[in-house]
This record gives structure tokens, sequence and C-alpha cells, in this order.
């Protein structure tokens, strides 16, 4: 957590499409029953909890409510309390959202939505000073367009750099269930809003967009939208404006590659739209934005890790496989694209790769030469075609040969992309 960084938890799946927000979940209530044990850290001894008869139920309990995905309600936990977010009508799912300078640590814009409740000044005055912390570490720790997710209390405080690397926006969710592709969709909209004023941010005085009567009501109607995921359209955003992936026919991923790590060879690389006007200087844009990501990655990476970056409208998003021996890319044209979808094709990608060239010498596989194998340029299309699709259509809960291997939705609650990189790998790609 962001007050205390104390203890660690961990869950382990056996498969890679076990729903992230689950394990989240479980580990959530884990959190809780360890602070009702009322112990000092410190003294406890390695395998000490193992001792404590009520945690062991619990773990037991939890491990079984966990197991099948599929049979796991988000709203309730094993004491039928509320863990997930409440619905529209209890008002208080977001209760803050807020816009902060980088450089001087100033509030810009903040709405609370709770103000007429009882102890609502104290409440907004702790969400205050969190965002106040959280603009002063943001401005040495995350880079621009990065995303950061981060525990408070019984909630989540989910934050988000704009690509200019001057402004960060923050939304508090209640539940630390709430999912984490709605908050980023929400500031994604709050961003938009803000960018609308041609206004030199280092003029605007601290709260000086709260007496923006437009920026004020948007984020009232960001809020009111997004108080109840469950009612959340990707698809639109509070100006009937596509914001999510569109359709497949539409191009939401319209770049997906392979490159060797050791000397920055792209191996194999396919472009969605190669009939349409300008597709040529688009594709080599691409191709050179993905060169140079080859080369950063190389020294700052490890294998198996993931990055996802922000690039015009939207994304790049990377995985090093295992061996740390290719670099697997792929470019969404929007920035709500859901994270873990597009490092689900990725590694998908890489499993295909792997079966394909099991019995082939990596090094002796000349650039562009996987262009020519037809297996792989069939598998990559057909990737493409199968996470293009809306994001509320199932997916990773099959693979490209429709066998199930999961049951998810295609939430996410984790930052993979902020928390997967060091802040070394951050700055080395931030150029790109």
């Amino acid at each position: 957590t962001w007050e205390e960084g104390l203890l660690f938890y961990a869950a382990v799946t056996s498969k890679m499409t076990y729903p992230e927000r689950c394990a989240q979940w479980l580990l959530s209530e884990v959190i809780a029953v360890v602070q009702n044990l009322d112990a000092n850290e410190f003294s406890i001894e390695e395998f000490g909890l193992n001792a404590s008869a009520t945690l062991q139920a619990r773990m037991k309990e939890l491990i079984a409510k966990y197991e099948d995905p599929k049979n796991v309600s988000p709203l309730q936990n094993t004491e039928d309390e509320c863990v997930a977010p409440p619905a529209a009508s209890s008002g208080c799912a977001l209760p803050f959202l807020a816009v902060g300078r980088l450089d001087d640590g100033a509030i810009l814009a903040s709405h609370y939505t709770a103000a007429e409740a009882s102890g609502s000044e104290e409440k907004k005055q702790e969400m205050t000073d969190v965002f106040k912390k959280f603009l002063k570490a943001a401005k040495t720790k995350l880079s621009a367009g990065q995303n950061k997710r981060l525990q408070l209390n019984e909630g989540t405080f989910c934050c988000r750099v704009d690509q200019e690397g001057l402004l960060l926006y923050t939304v508090a969710t209640s539940t630390i269930a709430y999912p984490e592709r709605c908050t980023q969709w929400l500031l994604s909209e709050l961003i938009a809003v803000v960018q609308k004023f041609d206004t030199n941010q280092f003029s605007i005085e601290e709260y000086g967009l709260n007496t923006n009567a437009t920026v004020k009501e948007r984020m009232k109607e960001l809020i009111a939208k997004y108080e109840d995921p469950r009612n959340v359209s990707p698809l639109q955003n509070t100006e009937g404006e596509c914001v999510a992936p569109p359709a497949a026919s539409n191009g939401s991923l319209p770049f997906l590659a392979i490159g060797r790590l050791e000397d920055g060879a792209i191996l194999a690389s396919r472009y969605t739209a190669a009939e349409a006007p300008g597709s040529e200087e688009k594709k080599q844009e691409m191709t050179d934005v993905f060169k140079k990501l080859l080369g950063a990655a190389k020294k700052k990476l490890s294998a198996n890790q993931n990055m996802r970056l922000q690039w015009n409208k939207g994304s790049i998003c990377c995985h090093v496989d295992s061996q740390k021996l290719l670099l697997y890319g792929v470019v969404t044209s929007q920035m709500a694209y859901p994270e873990c979808r597009a490092h689900s094709l990725l590694q998908l990608l890489e499993l295909r790769v792997a079966l394909e060239l099991r019995d082939t010498k990596l090094s002796s596989i000349e650039e562009y030469e996987l262009n020519a194998n037809m297996a792989l340029t069939a598998t990559m299309q057909e990737l493409t075609a199968n996470f293009e699709q809306d994001p509320n259509d199932v997916f990773p809960l099959q693979n490209t040969s429709n066998k199930d291997t999961a049951e998810t939705d295609g939430t996410c609650v984790s930052t993979a992309a902020a928390d997967a990189a060091t802040d070394a790998a951050a700055d080395a790609v931030t150029a790109v």
C-alpha cells in the first residue's frame, strides 16, 4: 500500500489466463484478514502466521472461493460484505476526481462527490492530502503517459500523467474491485476535456480550473457516467465520441511485430491498413518506433517483462519472451484499448512462435524472413482479427484454436505497464 509498504502478498495462478482482477480481489481479502490480526509485523517470525488458526481457515476459504473464476461474484466476500463498487445510487463508488500540475504540485481542479455527507470535509481533506503526495512522487517517479494504481484503505487511487508530462489526473475508487479499465477511460475523457482549453498550464493558479463551469460540469458528468461500471459502455464518451477500441474492421490494432533483441532485427511484422491512403508512411513510422523500442528493451527490460507506452492517441504494448531473445509489440489505435487484452495477444503469439520455431536457431533468421512463414503469417492475422473485436466480447477466454482456456470478461485491475517496467526502462523509452 502507499502508506505502509510493509508486507508483500502474492497468489500463484496455474494458467496465465486466470483473470487478474479475481486474483487482486483475493489478495484484498487476505490483506483485510491480516490487518484484523492486530499484530506487529516486525515481531512475527518466519511462517509465524501459519500458527494462526483464523488466518489459515480464511486462506483455505478464499482459495476455495476463487478457485473457479466463473463462480466468483465480485459483490460479496466470504463474510458477505460488499467488496465491489456500489451501485450508482450510492453515489460513492468514485468519491474523488482531480487534476494537478507536476511542476509545483498545484491542484488545478478537484471534485468530491459526497460533499453533503457527514464527515465529508475530513474525508475530502484526506483525499486532497493523498493527491498532494501523489503529485510530489509522480514528478520524479512517473513518465509522460504512464499509469499508476495504488491501494488506499479499502479503495484505490488511479493516476495518469498526460502525454506532455505536465499534468497528473487522478480518480479515487471506494473499493479495489472497481475495474481499472473504467478508471482509465474516465481519465482519458478528462484529459480530452482539459486539453480542449488553449491555456498555458503554468499560468493557471491553484484550483483555477474549478472556476471553469465547463470543466466542473464535465467532471460531474464523468463521475455520473462511470459511477456504476456495469452500466458503462466503452464505445462512447459523454459527447458520443468513440473512446474504446473500434471493431475489427476499424483497425484498432494496426501494427504487430516480432523483433530480435540481440541485433534489433525485425523478424516479422504485420500492418493492417495496407490499402489506406498514407499507409506506407504510417507503417514506416510504426516500424521506426518498434526499432527504437528494440534497442531500449535490450538494455532495460528483463525476460517476461511487459511495457506499455502512450503514443499519439493510442499506445504501444511490448512483451519480452521468457529467454529474453525476442520482443513482441502491438500498436493500439486508442489508449482506452484494455492493456490486458494487448498483452494476452502478445503472450499467445509468443507461444505460437515457440512452437513453430522450436527446431530453428533464432540467430540464423534474417530480417523479415518470418514474413514468408505462412503459418506465422496466418497466426498473426488470426490473432489480430480476434483481438480487434469489441472488448466486451469474451476473449482471452479462448485461444485461436477455439479451445477454452479460462474465464474472464477482459477487464483488468492491475497497472502492468506502470509496474512491470523499472523507472530506468520508462525513462529510456519515453524519448520514442
